[in-house]
């Protein structure tokens, strides 16, 4: 095989498909807002010529890479974009199922019609002149009700087909305009090689458009304990060209970034002299640096849709290769799908913050899993009930857990201590003033929780600042998650108690000094 080719994107020769039939997807490896496609054409023996029609007209040209079976030679490779319907391949079975429906359509029109003419001119001559004698009367009237029950059951018969058909045309006319829209355009690689043999011939290449999210489910079962993480990843591309049923790999990073970053740039020291600024203009700086453009830098492409998937752990990228083919059409709406899924052993705890809001909260406290897990919605589910969305963040979730909503018959309340205000010190030097609450916790639940009250403290930001604290009883942590100030209780309850924890505070300092509180 050849190790190079040539790129042309003029002087083609005329479009000539292979004969042995279009190529088809072998491969599509997604990035954030890029693909990779990999396609595969059956080459015959002896054949000089390939031809992989239908691509996608915004393919990159600079990324296509053709190879080949052993033995199998290839060289120049040729792109032309071309409307859709000037390249014979690119006419779809879906285009010839429209094209018969529409034939049939027609044909039952025409019988309609022609059989309303029938009712007409039937009812016309009902109203005519009516013939004398009996037994002419009778037989004439006979044959009348036969010949309009039989037009009117056929007429009937041919307006149910009609409205069938339309039915089954409406879809199919819809994804024909879906696909022509998408599309108008295709573009044409001609590859020119040597094939001694009957051989595979491979055709990869990047195209924007595409892209996936990461996205999660949790699902906690209160009675075994057990916390269910699934990893999912939404999907979506508008490249164009359907995706019909391919294996599919999801991966981080981006290959079309730049291979290195840039280098640093020496500054430059100018003299300068300060001019009178101008009305409504800004001052110029004493030192500026000095930032030249390229009047022939690129306009930004066309914005893909945005996944927000740009913040992934691992030394280079991580790839997730989805066990099954899967149908991804252009332009349709996000697929969902499955990556794996982790059964984590989990510690329910009842929550509580109530200086915030007197409520209490159900959270999961776990381990976090290995793997890469970029940031992402999450969904919550509890005892299979849904109670909420949130965004993944594993680390930060499993330090501080996940929450699966209220905890309703946890009753939460908070009682102020009265305020009081004085002075303190050699003549009053100090001002001072005490506040503080009681917190009232209620375990209506039919089984015993563990409980963990949060709570915030003052913390002194000046030497002459001083905090005393009552805390009753005392916190099991005063700085959780090395939060400076902030309190915790973690405390057993059982069913029907009560748990009082009361925070009490003196506050002083110098009585000249204006202090507020800063959140």
């Amino acid at each position: 095989m050849k190790a190079g080719f040539t790129l042309m994107l003029a002087g083609l020769a005329p479009l000539a498909l292979a004969a042995d039939g279009a190529s088809r997807i072998t491969q599509v490896e997604v990035y954030p807002g890029v693909a990779r496609i990999e396609r595969s054409l059956a080459v015959a023996a002896g054949a000089r010529e390939a031809t992989f029609a239908c691509l996608p007209a915004g393919l990159d040209a600079q990324s296509l890479r053709a190879s080949g079976d052993a033995g199998l030679r290839v060289g120049e490779l040729a792109v032309r974009t071309l409307p859709r319907e000037q390249v014979p391949a690119c006419t779809s079975a879906l285009q010839a199922r429209i094209d018969t429906l529409e034939d049939q359509l027609a044909q039952v029109r025409a019988d309609a019609t022609a059989l309303g003419y029938a009712a007409g001119y039937l009812g016309g001559f009902a109203q005519g002149e009516r013939p004398t004698g009996a037994a002419t009367i009778a037989t004439t009237v006979e044959a009348l009700r036969r010949s309009g029950q039989d037009v009117q059951q056929r007429l009937n018969q041919r307006q149910r087909e009609q409205q069938a058909l339309e039915r089954e045309l409406a879809p199919l006319r819809a994804e024909r305009d879906r696909v022509a829209g998408a599309g108008s355009r295709v573009a044409v690689v001609q590859v020119t090689l040597a094939a001694p043999k009957a051989a595979t011939l491979r055709l990869a290449y990047l195209v924007r458009g595409p892209g996936w999210q990461p996205t999660y489910r949790a699902a906690l079962d209160t009675r075994s304990g057990q916390l269910k993480l699934t990893r999912q990843a939404l999907v979506a591309q508008q490249t164009g060209e359907d995706w019909d049923d391919v294996p599919l790999r999801l991966a981080t990073g981006r290959p079309d970034d730049p291979a290195a970053s840039p280098l640093p740039t020496p500054w430059q020291l100018r003299p300068w002299t300060p001019q009178l600024a101008r009305p409504q203009a800004a001052p110029a700086p004493a030192m500026a640096r000095e930032v030249v453009e390229s009047a022939d830098a690129e306009p930004m492409a066309e914005s893909a849709p945005s996944f927000d998937a740009s913040v992934f752990e691992g030394s280079y990228a991580t790839t997730f290769v989805l066990p099954q083919r899967v149908r991804v059409a252009s332009g349709a709406a996000r697929i969902t799908l499955d990556l794996d899924e982790q059964q984590l052993a989990a510690r329910p705890v009842i929550r509580t913050a109530p200086q915030e809001a007197p409520q209490a909260d159900l959270v999961a406290l776990f381990e976090p899993p290995g793997g890469t897990w970029p940031r992402g919605p999450l969904a919550l589910y509890r005892d299979d009930a849904y109670v909420g969305a949130a965004q993944l963040d594993l680390a930060t979730s499993a330090r501080l857990g996940l929450a699966f909503g209220r905890a309703p018959r946890v009753q939460v309340r908070v009682l102020p201590l009265p305020e009081q205000t004085g002075s303190a010190g050699f003549i009053g030097s100090r001002a001072q003033r005490r506040t503080g609450a009681v917190f009232e916790i209620v375990n209506g639940q039919a089984e015993a929780i563990a409980l963990e009250v949060l709570a915030a403290s003052p913390v002194a930001g000046d030497e002459a600042i001083r905090v005393e604290a009552q805390l009753a009883p005392p916190p099991t942590d005063t700085g959780w998650d090395e939060r400076a100030g902030v309190l915790r209780w973690a405390l057993p309850l059982a069913p029907g108690a009560t748990q009082r924890i009361r925070t009490e505070y003196l506050i002083s300092h110098p009585r000249e000094m204006q202090v507020r509180e800063v959140r």
